[in-house]
């Protein structure tokens, strides 16, 4: 992997943690749509990195297309468990959020009359 191809795959992974940071302050604001959107940004920026030894989607679809895929990204060997757990975490995160905003929007609804 080039020098250049490093320093941008550890960038966008730096830049997928700020906005994991966001969602994670915007989530403690009760600001639930904000911290999907902030947790949404995050897979914009790591689905396009490669981990080493699997292939992307990108890959997947150049090749049942008969091309080659362009050069990847391919995420640091040492940032590796740093990805998944990144990924894994804003899952979840994102799973309890609408959880939650469906649950702020009940508590404000008026109360039925029996």
């Amino acid at each position: 992997m080039t020098a250049v191809k490093h320093a941008e795959a550890l960038s966008q992974i730096g830049q997928a943690e700020a906005f994991k940071q966001e969602g994670n302050n915007r989530f403690k604001e009760q600001n639930f749509r904000g911290a999907l959107g902030s947790y949404h940004k995050v897979f914009c920026f790591v689905n396009g990195l490669q981990l080493p030894g699997e292939r992307n989607e990108a890959a997947q679809y150049a090749e049942m297309m008969g091309r080659q895929a362009g050069a990847s990204m391919t995420v640091p060997g040492d940032r590796v468990k740093d990805v998944k757990k990144l990924k894994q975490s804003t899952y979840l995160n994102m799973a309890a959020s609408p959880r939650r905003l469906v649950r702020l929007v009940i508590s404000t609804l008026p109360a039925r009359s029996k």
